[in-house]
């Protein structure tokens, strides 16, 4: 082995190591996805609130402005969603732009 391919060796072994560090102990981030035809929907995932084996999925209608929430049970590993709520967020949306509008 030559001392040009160990180099590279070595320094592959370096950045291999430094991305698992930075995927072990790096914050865990929500997952988010954007589709339907033009990005119409957004779904958001994450953890329960309150709900410490479940895991929460929230669906939103960009162009309607209204969301579902579902909560996926992931104890018995049978990956059940169960739809709970749903929600218009249409006037919310109009406030928070008539708010930043008078910023």
């Amino acid at each position: 082995m030559t001392k040009r391919s160990l180099a590279t060796l070595i320094a592959l072994n370096v950045i291999l190591l430094a991305s698992l560090v930075l995927v072990l102990f790096g914050a865990p981030q929500d997952a988010r996805a954007q589709f339907g035809a033009g990005g119409r929907y957004l779904m958001i995932a994450g953890k329960s609130p309150q709900r410490e084996n479940q895991a929460a999925v929230y669906v939103i209608d960009v162009s309607s402005g209204k969301i579902i929430a579902g909560l996926i049970n992931t104890a018995n590993r049978t990956n059940q969603i169960e739809f709970v709520a749903g929600l218009d967020i249409k006037p919310d949306i109009e406030r928070a732009k008539e708010l930043k509008r008078t910023r």
